[in-house]
């Protein structure tokens, strides 16, 4: 769903690449930290995700 939603947004897909780059030089020797800090981007945009299948779906008749 993540990445599907990156592909369909091409910026949406550059702020994500931006912010890992940021968070890579500033977490270098910290994974946990690395992947803890993207965390709040990723949540965001599953959520927009799901919004847009919702959508999707019920314009085309389905119960999701």
């Amino acid at each position: 769903m993540f990445r599907n939603y990156l592909r369909n947004y091409p910026k949406v897909a550059e702020e994500y690449a931006l912010l890992k780059g940021e968070l890579a030089t500033k977490y270098k020797y910290d994974r946990s930290t690395y992947t803890q800090q993207k965390e709040p981007f990723i949540i965001d945009i599953i959520e927009k995700a799901k919004g847009e299948f919702k959508k999707i779906s019920s314009i085309n008749g389905g119960s999701n």
